[in-house]
Parts: C-alpha cells; structure tokens; sequence
C-alpha cells in the first residue's frame, strides 16, 4: 500500500471508542467530516473487531492478539512476554512511537500493556493538564473520562513533538534521516455518560450517542484537516478504526450478531497508492489483521512466523473470515454466513462452520494457557 520515505514521516492511527460501521453507512450519518474525506482512504467495510472491551482492541490493534472468550489478555500480565508489540517491532525500523489519551491510561492495566508492547512516549490525562496550561491557547473540556476529542485534536495539532525532525542512523545505509513516527490517539467522548453534550434531557442514550459522534467526527476531522495541510501529508499514513462496537443503533438494521462487531476500518493517507484511494474492500478482515499490515508495510525486519494470528492485508487471498469474542460467545464470520455459540455448547458434527469456529476458538486458548 505505501512504502516508508527517508524524508518525515507520521503514521497516524485514531482509534475511535465504541464505533459500529452502520453509523458510516446510514443516511444522515453522524461521521458527514470524515466521510467527505473517503476519496483519500480505502475502507475495509467488513472489519470486525476481536471483543467488546477497549482493552481487548488495544491488544488486537498493537500484538495482532486475536482475543479469547472471558477476560481479555490485558488482565494477564504474566502472558505478555511473548507478545509481539508493534511499537517495539516498528522501533527496530527507525521508528518513534507515541500514544494519545485524554484519559487515565492506567485503567484495565493498559498503561503497563503499551509499554510492555514497546510504547515510547505516552501522553494521558496529567501529562494533557500540563501542556494545555504550557500552551494557553486552547480551550479545554474536562469530562468524567478525560479531555474531550475536540480537546485533544486541538493539542495534537499545536503540540507538534520533534519526532518527525529527529535524526537517526539509517540501518540500511548508515546514512542520516528524518525519524518517523508512529502516532496512536484514542478518542473517548462516544464513552457514556456523554457528557461532552450540553443538554441531554430530552434525549435517549441512542440520540445522546449519535450527537457525540458528531463530535468525535468533527474533532478526528480537524487533526486530519491540519496533517494534510502540513508538509508530512505527502509521506503520511493514517488509520481509521474502531476499538469495538456497541448496541447503540443496532435495532435500525438488519440485526445479526455480527454487527455488534462489525467495525469501520479505513486506511489512506498521502502515502497510499492513488490507485488504491476511494476503494471500498469487500473481503471479511479482523481487527487483529492490522498488526500484521502495518508490520509489513513499515518494517523491514517483519515475518509473519512471529506472529501467527494476523493476516496482512496486502495482496490478500488468505481466506475472509474473522473471530470474534464476547464473555464466553465466540462468533465466526464468513463470506456467506456465520456461526454464533458458547464456549460449552454441544458440538455440531454436520455444521462445517460450526467446527470451524471451534477449531479457531481451540488453537488460541492452547496458545494462551501456553504462555
């Protein structure tokens, strides 16, 4: 999809907190910024995430952990050490990494987990307090989870981090180049109570829900308006991409399990390929494939054997299915069709999919009491 550039380079990934992809899809669509900018991205219109917590997409999106029925790997701490994090995979390519919260990182042992993974710089709820005092330029909202997106899009785009001016030593050449950078924001004003709004006495949690994502829209919009106009857009990769999915707008579909999982994923930038821009992917792809996509594009050093779960998907003809997991359910999405049951359902000898979905479920349980 893109290559990476000896000039400066960001890589930007905004994690958006609890978006389904039917809010893209449907008419009047709260995301009317971000979907005005789709002729810059490919969307994966079928990417499902691995769970239904923010911790288990954080272990999706930077180990290409694929998730596991029950409690997610991040309340293991002991099962970390074989994890491969993409932060410390990219490093080993010349690459700086950083991670964006408005809130307390510390919660559900996430903080631990991005440093295990390789994390460079972290900057949440104290580190924002300072340099929002430092800058005095920006209007600041505190909600009962953090700053607010419109907060933080504000900061980012005026506290622009040496990083990408950084020189470091080619390991290809020995040469000087600019240091790259890669860039995680997660977002949390869809996050209830939504108190990012005003006034909310007239309106339910769906509305209530939908008038915050109109404000995640907005402030993802502003940062991605601000990179473009930037010198670092022609060398930028930028993803968007949900940590899970919620409830909220589901009875306005054709319901199935899946879409509780179904997620948007959209990758562009001013480094994609122009013959890939404005594309729309059919395939079935799962939120851990991200891992292995990004490795490939970015490192020089990435085999797929380090990590098994993740599918690139560069030159994709792996097949299209995704796993996906919540408490003790597990749900296999196919091309045609899917299969849904608990962890000690009996087993459907005749269900092809059905022993499939085991199957899958089976491999990455042995792989995590191995650990």
């Amino acid at each position: 999809m893109a290559s990476k550039s000896s000039s400066s380079a960001e890589y930007t990934r905004d994690c958006l907190e609890g978006v389904n992809q039917h809010w893209f899809e449907r008419n009047n669509s709260p995301f009317s910024n971000l979907l005005s900018e789709k002729s810059n991205f490919i969307q994966f219109n079928h990417c499902y995430a691995v769970g239904d917590r923010t911790d288990k997409g954080l272990a999706a999106l930077l180990s290409g952990w694929p998730g596991e029925p029950g409690t997610g790997i991040l309340f293991s701490p002991n099962r970390w050490n074989l994890l491969q994090g993409l932060p410390r995979e990219l490093s080993n390519s010349g690459y700086k990494s950083e991670f964006w919260y408005g809130g307390d990182i510390s919660f559900a042992n996430q903080d631990a987990f991005l440093r295990q993974m390789g994390m460079d710089f972290i900057y949440e709820e104290t580190d924002i307090k300072q340099r929002i005092e430092n800058l005095k330029s920006i209007d600041s909202k505190l909600l009962k989870w953090g700053y607010s997106d419109l907060t933080m899009a504000a900061l980012l785009e005026k506290s622009k981090t040496n990083s990408t001016s950084t020189k470091y030593i080619s390991k290809r050449n020995n040469t000087p180049v600019n240091q790259p950078v890669f860039k995680t924001w997660l977002t949390l004003s869809s996050h209830e109570p939504f108190d990012e709004l005003a006034n909310t006495e007239n309106m339910n949690q769906k509305e209530q829900f939908q008038e915050t994502l109109k404000k995640v829209d907005l402030a993802v919009f502003r940062y991605l308006d601000a990179l473009k106009k930037s010198s670092e857009w022609e060398n930028s990769m930028v993803i968007i991409v949900s940590d899970h999915g919620k409830v909220f707008g589901l009875e306005d579909v054709k319901w199935s399990e899946s879409e509780f999982f179904r997620i948007p994923l959209w990758i562009g930038g001013g480094a994609l390929k122009s013959n890939l821009k404005g594309q729309n992917w059919t395939a079935n792809v799962s939120q851990s494939d991200i891992y292995a996509t990004l490795a490939q594009m970015l490192s020089v050093d990435w085999q797929h054997e380090s990590n098994p779960w993740g599918r690139s998907m560069i030159n994709f003809n792996s097949s299209s299915t995704a796993i996906c997991f919540k408490g003790e359910y597990s749900i296999l999405v196919s091309e045609t069709k899917e299969s849904f049951g608990h962890l000690h359902d009996k087993l459907r000898t005749s269900d092809s999919l059905d022993l499939y979905r085991r199957a899958l479920q089976s491999k990455i349980l042995r792989k995590y009491f191995r650990f």
